[in-house]
């Protein structure tokens, strides 16, 4: 206990920067070796203990024999440091290769896991530039839902041919009837080349959900089909267009309104 509350009081005094006497650096030395040997990997302490009995051996040797060394000749004396430090040297050559072998297996093990990093953060920028384009294109596609809502769409119903009651020619009214299933149409105008007369539009604003009639008088139902050309406009004031055959065959009324044309893109 006394000892350790020396090395404690020569720590704090060596942190205030005074002057130590010999004893106390000393043991000031001994504390900081004991630490570092403490920490230090497996292999280095069995080489410093290895090393410590290899010259408390030399000292031993060397001292109680009947020629101490200090009673050597110059070359005796060579012959001894170098008989002596020699398989030390050797020996922390070998320790130092096999930490050399060991830091070389911890780098590559670091370079190992600095891989996988790269690799795990490559994977991550894919994932996270699949799913950029993932949403770019779910919010390209509400967009084009959004467009389709606003755009008109117009499904043909039913026709009813009726006689008109003149007593100079027989005549007929055709009338075709159709729904807006999607977004508003306005401005509706049609025209023909055909010899049928009266042809009109019964509206020319349709919401959602609403129906509205075309109807024309025909002389002859040898003129039918008649050729006929509608268009309209939606809220964004795209102009859409249907063109094609009206009359009396259920298919080909069908085909007209199934095929819209966009002629003019408005705003968008």
């Amino acid at each position: 206990m006394k000892a350790t509350q020396r090395i404690r009081e020569v720590l704090k005094l060596s942190k205030t920067n005074k002057k130590l006497k010999p004893c106390k650096l000393i043991m000031l030395y001994i504390f900081q070796a004991r630490i570092g040997f403490r920490k230090a990997d497996r292999i280095t302490k069995v080489g410093f203990t290895l090393t410590f009995i290899w010259l408390l051996t030399i000292f031993a040797t060397s001292t109680f024999r009947n020629k101490p060394v200090w009673c050597l000749s110059l070359n005796e004396f060579g012959d001894f440091l170098a008989g002596s430090f020699a398989p030390l040297a050797f020996f922390w050559f070998v320790i130092g290769y096999f930490q050399q072998g060991k830091e070389l297996q911890l780098q590559r093990e670091e370079l190992a896991l600095q891989r996988q990093e790269l690799n795990y953060q490559g994977e991550q920028t894919k994932r996270l530039a699949d799913t950029s384009e993932m949403q770019t294109e779910l919010n390209q596609r509400k967009i084009e839902e959004m467009k389709k809502d606003i755009s008109p769409k117009l499904l043909y119903l039913d026709k009813r041919i009726t006689p008109t009651h003149s007593s100079s020619n027989s005549s007929e009214v055709v009338s075709i009837s159709f729904k807006n299933i999607r977004g508003t149409a306005r401005n509706f105008k049609i025209t023909t080349t055909s010899n049928i007369t009266q042809l009109k539009c019964k509206t020319t604003l349709l919401e959602k959900g609403q129906e509205s009639l075309i109807s024309f008088i025909v002389l002859d139902r040898n003129n039918l089909p008649a050729p006929i050309v509608l268009s309209y406009f939606d809220l964004k004031y795209n102009e859409y267009e249907h063109r094609g055959l009206l009359g009396i065959d259920e298919e080909q009324n069908f085909q007209f309104f199934d095929k819209q044309f966009l002629l003019v893109k408005g705003e968008d």
